[in-house]
């Protein structure tokens, strides 16, 4: 670089440059830490039963079948340590998102830094190489776009899978330089381990690490193979974790060749209009939304226009490769890294911001080297106008850090609450049904019936024929025991979208609460032949079988409920009293145990338990449970007469003959009380007439 060309502050140390990006970094998400779990967070975190153990290992790292963090066990064992440490303390959770985030910023301050202070690019960058890689740094740590992924707290599976490919690339980078490499190759395979169990976006590093190497470190193919051939192999020996991984297929029913109405090609053409999106929301950051609800493009005019746009930016990366190869390396990048969600395999959502998350990375360094490239070309001329390069670099830097910063504050402020995020969703997508549905939701759950159902009421008359503004209202008239109301819009959901599970379960539920048995059973049966995970829909199922004395089918069904949703309180309890009411009682313990960790006392359950125990005579451990029963209900007569037989077994008759005797104040007509008491009497009159010298097993 000429001596006069513009450098943006090129006496900044590597520390200082470091605490700029974590300052500014964590002054743009002071505002996030507060936000409320929302979408997918129910699923991953508050309601995943997995997360409330570090051990055993095996557990901890598992996740409910339709969880974010399913078969990404890396992720789900922080969430697990943020439980560990708060509880569901949401503060903590968006603490360990931001932190990931600012490590994020140093590693690709890092990588920027060494890059262009290597041995082929060290004389052109030696006095910028800090100046570019911290505004590169910079502009990636507080671009509004990365909300999605650092505020929306499960998407920390985004956040940790980039940490983990910037790490593995870092330390390449430092391998390359370093008079030891070995310590920095061996970080590059554990980081790629560990990112091969965050996310199945890490399938692309070993691919684009290696190319970085040949293009911007080594120079050429043979000379990396015989530097690092070893490390590059150990990185690419990490895919066998994520295809082990992925094996199991966790999240088949969203992503996946076998998804119904979704080919690989609609798909294809759908991402040429997603993609041109995400580019746009990379230099124009407004209208940010969690959930787009994505058209799938059926006709021509939906893809043919935004593929053309796409094939010209796929020539000019392949040019650049040809002439410019480290240039048309990083562009190419970000291609590569969106291909495992932007090419042909089918995902059930087309489009989402946290998908950027890493691929904003080369798009922000493009952007810094051109404008550095111009600039210097700019002051080279040496006219006066050029003396104002540096002094323009820097204005030009700031106002476009003050512009995205804010924008992130701004974002911020939207998952401030989830009613105003979801507001926020609709105003950019008003026929997104999932957005009706959440904002439905939180509605409901503040019980503000009317304004839910004036919000499904205003879509459905857009739309008579919007199966989410039905769905929506048969749960808010559900709510409000307006049954045969409900029913007529679960059933229009159903027949406007006979595979949409949901309603078939909801009308289910409906024909429960109207008596009509056999119907229900029927409408659960067809929504578990559409999704064999929807918990509730096993759930009600069960129950019915329950009442219609159908044991068989009944615990499995339970049982199918616990596997979904292992944290199901109703489930759990209903389950346990079955099996103790079939002479299983040692199976229903750990089932009672369950319930009450994850529910909390209750005297049904205490009871249940009490009584489990002691028909598997661990009739002392049974006794605790009794009086934590009565300490609930101290006038509850069946505790009461448990807990005396339970005495009475134990030869303890002076102990059960009050309880007998509250059982029979409380209930006087119980014949099994009065009886139970007279023979306790008759014991206790008996033990005390024997002679002190008897042997204790004469007593009766």
């Amino acid at each position: 670089m000429s001596p006069h060309g513009p450098t943006l502050a090129t006496r900044i140390a590597p520390w200082q440059a470091g605490l700029l990006i974590a300052l500014a970094g964590a002054g743009v998400y002071a505002n996030s830490l507060n936000g409320p779990f929302v979408f997918d967070d129910q699923y991953s975190i508050t309601e995943n039963v997995y997360i409330r153990s570090l051990w055993p290992l095996r557990e901890a790292v598992s996740a409910p079948y339709q969880s974010t963090v399913s078969g990404r066990p890396v992720v789900a064992y922080t969430l697990a340590i943020n439980y560990a440490l708060g509880g569901l303390d949401v503060r903590g959770y968006h603490l360990f998102n931001v932190l990931i985030h600012l490590a994020s910023g140093l590693l690709l301050f890092g990588v920027v830094r060494r890059t262009l202070l290597a041995e082929r690019f060290r004389e052109r960058f030696e006095r910028s190489a800090t100046a570019l890689a911290v505004v590169t740094a910079l502009l990636w740590v507080v671009h509004p776009l990365q909300t999605e992924s650092v505020t929306y707290v499960i998407q920390r599976v985004e956040c940790m899978v980039s940490l983990f490919y910037l790490a593995t690339l870092y330390c390449v980078v430092r391998a390359a330089a370093s008079p030891r490499p070995l310590p920095w190759s061996a970080g590059a395979v554990i980081c790629s381990a560990l990112g091969m169990g965050c996310k199945e976006v890490m399938v692309t590093a070993p691919f684009v690490i290696f190319w970085y190497d040949v293009v911007l470190l080594s120079g050429g193919i043979r000379q990396t193979l015989a530097r690092r051939g070893l490390t590059h192999l150990g990185i690419a020996a990490t895919w066998l974790i994520l295809f082990a991984l992925i094996a199991g297929g966790p999240r088949s029913n969203t992503v996946g060749f076998g998804l119904q109405g979704l080919s690989p090609v609609d798909y294809a053409r759908t991402q040429f209009g997603v993609l041109l999106k995400y580019l746009q929301l990379s230099i124009f950051p407004l209208h940010l939304c969690i959930d787009y609800a994505w058209p799938i493009a059926r006709t021509w005019t939906d893809w043919v226009p935004q593929m053309c746009a796409v094939a010209m930016l796929l020539a000019g990366t392949i040019a650049l490769l040809r002439r410019h190869p480290p240039i048309g390396l990083i562009a190419a990048s970000f291609f590569i890294i969106l291909s495992p969600t932007s090419s042909f395999v089918p995902i059930v959502d087309p489009a989402f911001e946290h998908r950027m998350y890493l691929a904003l990375a080369p798009l922000c360094a493009l952007a810094v080297l051109g404008t550095h490239e111009a600039l210097s070309k700019w002051a080279a001329t040496r006219s006066a106008a050029a003396r104002l390069a540096p002094s323009f670099a820097i204005g030009l830097v700031g106002i476009a850090l003050l512009a995205l910063g804010g924008r992130t504050i701004a974002r911020n402020r939207d998952y401030a609450t989830a009613e105003r995020l979801w507001r926020s969703t609709l105003e950019i997508e008003p026929a997104n049904p999932r957005a009706h549905l959440a904002l439905g939701a939180v509605l409901l759950r503040q019980e503000r019936h009317d304004e839910a159902i004036a919000l499904y009421r205003g879509a459905l008359e857009k739309d008579p024929r919007f199966v989410a503004g039905h769905y929506g209202m048969a749960q808010v008239l559900n709510a409000l025991k307006r049954y045969d109301e409900a029913l007529t819009h679960a059933e229009q959901a159903v027949k406007l979208d006979p595979k949409y599970p949901e309603a078939n379960t909801v009308k289910g539920v409906l024909l429960t609460k109207l008596g009509r048995l056999d119907e229900a059973a029927a409408a659960f049966r067809r929504a578990l032949e559409l999704d064999n995970s929807h918990s509730e829909a096993h759930f009600y199922l069960a129950c019915i079988y329950d009442e219609q004395r159908n044991i068989d089918a009944a615990i499995h069904h339970y049982r199918e409920t616990l596997r979904i949703r292992p944290e199901h309180a109703d489930a759990l309890r209903q389950l346990a009293d079955l099996l103790v009411k079939v002479n299983e009682p040692a199976e229903a313990i750990p089932l009672y145990r369950r319930n009450l960790f994850y529910a909390g006392e209750s005297l049904r359950v205490l009871n249940g338990l009490a009584n489990a125990l002691s028909f598997t005579d661990r009739i002392e451990a049974s006794i605790p449970y009794y009086e934590r029963a009565l300490a609930l209900a101290p006038d509850e007569a069946s505790v009461h007469f448990n807990y005396a037989n339970t005495l009475a077994r134990l030869g303890r008759w002076k102990d059960a003959i009050p309880h007998y005797e509250a059982t029979l104040r409380i209930r006087p007509e119980l014949v099994p009380a009065q009886q139970a008491l007279a023979r306790a009497q008759a014991a206790l009159n008996a033990a005390a007439s024997m002679p002190a010298s008897a042997p204790a097993d004469q007593a009766p």
